[in-house]
């Protein structure tokens, strides 16, 4: 599933391929809706330091991650 900001819910959802006929609904006896409510919110960003982390696989899982747009 990509990682696009806010849209991981939704993402997540749609990669489960349900049907309305796969989903029961159960909720208090039906009486109630029950949502799923989130916020995606930007966190500051942090300094990795690579040179603590030479005998890592840090450096090519931060190169992969900046390819695919979801670090700078």
């Amino acid at each position: 599933m990509p990682y696009i900001a806010g849209h991981e819910e939704d993402g997540f959802l749609k990669s489960l391929n349900l049907n309305l006929k796969d989903i029961e609904v159960k909720a208090d006896g039906c009486t109630n809706i029950l949502v799923w409510h989130t916020r995606t919110a930007k966190n500051p960003s942090r300094t990795l330091r690579l040179a603590q982390y030479q005998a890592t696989n840090i450096k090519p899982l931060t190169d992969n991650m900046r390819k695919m747009g979801m670090i700078k």
